[in-house]
């Protein structure tokens, strides 16, 4: 989940531990509110990622640039 006081330019990614991007989740313009997204556990090319930690990072135009840590299990 992402909350936007303002209309915003969002970009969502996944990066594995060794910092390669597997998948973006969302990448473009969105409205203020509260906006929640799921990752399938998949890569960008529909392919099961191995269970492990990767990193979510949040980039919201023009100052956001958050990371968090997440454990995919199966």
């Amino acid at each position: 989940r992402f909350t936007l006081s303002q209309e915003a330019d969002v970009r969502l990614d996944i990066y594995n531990m060794s910092g390669r991007k597997v998948r973006t989740l969302v990448d473009g313009l969105h409205v203020p509110g509260t906006h929640a997204v799921r990752w399938d556990g998949e890569d960008d090319c529909g392919r099961a990622a191995p269970s492990g930690v990767y990193v979510c990072r949040l980039i919201s135009l023009p100052n956001v640039d958050l990371s968090r840590k997440l454990l995919l299990l199966k």
